[in-house]
């Protein structure tokens, strides 16, 4: 009996060993289940004496568990979620922050941008402001005085400097067919003031001629003239690049294209007559004049519309 004892004295030890070093491969999760233990090392001249030591040794173990459970409790998942909250929580921290800027950048924008210009309408800026997605309302007002002087007529008899005066108001629609490109269409009304006035020079000592009719500087001193348009209200169709008012956007770009269907240019002419005598034939002469004109000048009824601009967004 003492050698029984004694050998379960030295079985303690390394049982416990054993125990541990099975916790620390399986990264110490699962309990240790006592009757899936083999004790092939212990050595006894009698098979009835081994059995009755590994069922002692069996039951000290699953009696005194203290050490493994303690060990389990310390490895298992649910010891430590802390560094996993804080990593969820950190994630959604970063989210948000990510959806907040792109909503502040967003919201930041008002729909309401301004486009400083320049073009054959004259210079100028609009304002835009955003409808829908895809529609936007244009309000904007060009002008200018342009010298147009040098236009010769009849092997340079008479050479007429004038003034092309422009201001134009102009309603617009723009419509953007594609959700991600600057392209678009617009149309409207432009209500123009625009005008040509100027005077016809003659030559001194030299004979002019209208209508088949010889004159000199003792019959018409100069002439003054007048080109304007029919349809001050006219129609606009054109397309364009850039939106103004993209959300998110701040600057950008705007380029125009376009035809303002103004009418055929009108021409009025009024002569200085120094001879008296000659009134009537010279008016008459005068309106042929004008018709002659006009044959010239008929192709602007389609006024040319090119623009460019920059857009800042409030």
């Amino acid at each position: 009996m003492e050698d029984i004892e004694v050998s379960k004295s030295k079985l303690r030890l390394p049982l416990l060993e054993l125990t541990l070093t099975s916790l620390a491969s399986t990264s110490l999760t699962n309990r240790v289940i006592a009757n899936e233990i083999n004790f092939e090392t212990v050595q006894s001249p009698n098979n009835t004496l081994n059995q009755t030591i590994e069922t002692a040794q069996t039951q000290k173990i699953t009696t005194n568990s203290t050490v493994p459970e303690l060990l389990d409790n310390t490895f298992s998942s649910d010891a430590a979620p802390i560094p996993t909250e804080i990593s969820y929580q950190a994630a959604d921290l970063q989210v948000s922050s990510n959806l907040k800027s792109t909503s502040d950048t967003t919201n930041n924008t008002s729909g309401w941008a301004i486009t400083p210009e320049i073009g054959t309408l004259g210079v100028g800026a609009s304002v835009t402001k955003s409808l829908t997605p895809n529609l936007n309302a244009r309000v904007g007002v060009n002008a200018a005085s342009i010298s147009v002087g040098g236009y010769q007529k009849r092997r340079n008899e008479v050479t007429y400097d004038a003034n092309l005066d422009l201001l134009n108001v102009s309603t617009l629609v723009d419509y953007h067919p594609f959700k991600n490109s600057g392209f678009r269409v617009s149309g409207g009304l432009v209500f123009n003031d625009n005008k040509v006035e100027g005077r016809g020079r003659i030559r001194d000592n030299v004979e002019f001629e209208y209508n088949n009719n010889r004159y000199t500087t003792k019959d018409i001193s100069s002439v003054k003239g007048k080109v304007s348009f029919p349809n001050n209200i006219a129609p606009y169709l054109g397309i364009g690049w850039g939106n103004a008012v993209k959300a998110g956007n701040r600057w950008g770009f705007s380029a125009n294209l376009g035809v303002i269907f103004a009418g055929a240019p009108q021409v009025n002419l009024d002569a200085d007559i120094v001879n008296e005598s000659l009134r009537e034939q010279i008016n008459r002469d005068l309106r042929v004049e004008e018709r002659e004109l006009e044959d010239d000048i008929k192709g602007f009824k389609f006024y040319p519309v090119i623009s460019v601009g920059v857009s800042y967004q409030f």
